[in-house]
């Protein structure tokens, strides 16, 4: 998801770059603080944006609502931050205009908000999906690597990570641990698994054969796969 962000308050728009980049599959084109210059950008670009969130007073606001009224701004959308809730909203008739957030805000609120309106999955639910399937196959849901195994799925799905080194880098740095540490819970947690799984359960699961070893790049990639064929 593209995303353009407009705010005079340069520490916010870091702050809010940065969880977006560490909390989904979203690229914020550009950050803007005012509107003259979003203008120009959004005219030039529109047909690739997806997403504008700004916080503006309202002769602003119009400004930039007024570029994306045609055709080529069909997949954008507009969210508004501010403190004035009511009175944006009761002003502002565009069609591509979403929701006003009052401000200040938690990121994670306008977040799930974002994912749910573009049926989007959160880094959290497909967490959960990968633990739920995990625990189905009898993994300790209650060992750390079936937890880091799950993060890690999730992160790769996120991130567009390839690298099993990138992605234990990240899971590390989340809980201020060692990369090893992540790859040797992880593997503890896959062979505990294997050894008290039913019979060719696993094997079945995952679609490997006997003479293969259950991995963690390879569970990885069998989620990943799957999500994004839809079925998982």
């Amino acid at each position: 998801m593209n995303i353009i962000l407009i705010d005079s308050d340069y520490i916010f728009c870091d702050r809010l770059v940065d969880y977006f980049k560490n909390n989904g599959n979203f690229k914020i084109l550009e950050t803007f603080d005012d509107a003259q210059k979003a203008v120009v950008f959004i005219n030039e670009n529109k047909n690739i944006i997806n997403l504008i969130i700004l916080c503006l007073d309202i002769q602003n606001i119009d400004l930039v609502l007024n570029t994306i009224l045609d055709e080529k701004s069909k997949n954008c959308n507009v969210i508004v931050l501010s403190e004035f809730t009511e009175t944006l909203e009761k002003h502002i008739n565009n069609p591509y205009f979403q929701k006003v957030f009052k401000k200040p805000l938690a990121f994670s609120n306008l977040l799930n908000y974002i994912c749910i309106q573009n049926k989007i999955d959160t880094f959290e639910n497909c967490k959960r999906k990968v633990l739920k399937s995990l625990s189905n196959l009898n993994f300790n849901i209650n060992h750390a690597g079936t937890t880091y195994l799950a993060e890690s799925t999730a992160l790769a799905l996120k991130n567009n990570l390839k690298k099993l080194s990138d992605i234990n880098t990240l899971v590390a740095y989340n809980h201020n641990t060692d990369p090893k540490i992540i790859g040797w819970s992880i593997n503890n947690a896959i062979n505990k698994a294997v050894k008290i799984s039913e019979p060719n359960k696993l094997n079945n699961f995952f679609n490997i054969q006997d003479s293969q070893k259950l991995t963690a790049k390879y569970i990885i990639n069998y989620f990943i796969h799957y999500y994004d064929s839809g079925e998982f």
